[in-house]
C-alpha cells in the first residue's frame, strides 16, 4: 500500500499509469492482426520511453533498474514484432 503522505506519492501513482498503460497494451496485441500489432508494439515503446523519461526526473535513485527493465521490454518487444501469424 502506498502511503499517500509520502512527498513522492504523486510521482509513484503517474508511474503507475504508465505501468498499466503498457500492461493494457499487453492484453490488447494479443487479439490482434499482425499489421494492428506494428502500430502497438510501437505505442508500448513510447509508454516505456515516457516512462523512462518521467524516471529520470522523479526516481534518479533507482535509475539504473528501470533503464535496465525499459530495455528488456524494448528487446521482448523487438522479438514480438518480427513474429507474423496467419
Amino acid at each position: 500500500m502506498i502511503d499517500i503522505n509520502h512527498p513522492n506519492s504523486e510521482f509513484i501513482f503517474q508511474a503507475g499509469a504508465f505501468t498499466d498503460r503498457i500492461k493494457r497494451f499487453c492484453q490488447k496485441y494479443i487479439l490482434e492482426t499482425f499489421e494492428q500489432r506494428k502500430i502497438t508494439f510501437q505505442d508500448m515503446k513510447i509508454e516505456a520511453l515516457l516512462l523512462q523519461e518521467f524516471s529520470e526526473i522523479h526516481f534518479k535513485e533507482n535509475l539504473s533498474s528501470i533503464s535496465k527493465l525499459v530495455n528488456d521490454l524494448n528487446k521482448e518487444i523487438d522479438k514480438l514484432e518480427v513474429i507474423k501469424y496467419y
